[in-house]
């Protein structure tokens, strides 16, 4: 029951319009709670599941029951917390919901949540600089910088959250801006090496 819900769900795409593969994975999931409540994983198909369905029906289909796979939704990554209290997967996915209803004050909220869990990945942070977006006020780009300088404790080498930080600093006009571009510059350095010996 288990590899066939994971594969209808990891295949749930281009031709399932009316959803009925993901219900299958859905209800596939369900029957595994029931039989094993404190399986982790199955809690977190079962939401990703949900989550599918309520993107597919936002975009096209039955909205009237965009409300209940919420609620289901939102309980089952309720129980997820409860049993892995330090992992992000759950906050993610709880975001989505937000990202989905168009709250992103919401959806912002809970990746920073997200971002502030020792586990965070530096996916978590990609997700909430897109969050916050081109068109962040003042003091967003402040947290931001913050919350960069926290990813960059954790992964001082990434190019892409030195980029992002690169940007931040230069739109809240910060003195830091200049030191930063220097390591930037550095971080491109292999790169632009590598390049270059590839053309010669």
């Amino acid at each position: 029951m288990w590899d066939q819900s994971l594969a209808l769900l990891e295949n749930k795409a281009t031709d399932d319009k009316a959803g009925s593969k993901v219900d299958t994975a859905i209800e596939g999931f369900r029957k595994l709670i029931a039989q094993f409540p404190d399986d982790a994983a199955a809690q977190q198909n079962l939401a990703v599941g949900l989550l599918v369905q309520i993107k597919k029906f936002k975009e096209g289909g039955d909205s009237s029951r965009i409300p209940e796979l919420e609620k289901e939704c939102l309980a089952a990554l309720a129980k997820l917390k409860q049993m892995q209290p330090d992992s992000t997967d759950a906050i993610v996915l709880e975001s989505r919901i937000y990202v989905n209803r168009g709250d992103f004050t919401q959806a912002i909220k809970l990746m920073s949540e997200a971002s502030a869990k020792p586990t965070a990945t530096k996916d978590v942070w990609f997700q909430l600089i897109d969050l916050i977006g081109p068109d962040a006020t003042d003091s967003e780009l402040v947290e931001m910088r913050e919350l960069l300088e926290k990813g960059l404790n954790q992964s001082s080498n990434s190019l892409v959250l030195n980029a992002y930080y690169l940007v931040t600093l230069a739109k809240l006009k910060d003195s830091k801006f200049s030191d930063q571009l220097e390591k930037c510059v550095e971080l491109c350095r292999p790169l632009l090496s590598n390049e270059k010996r590839d053309l010669e």
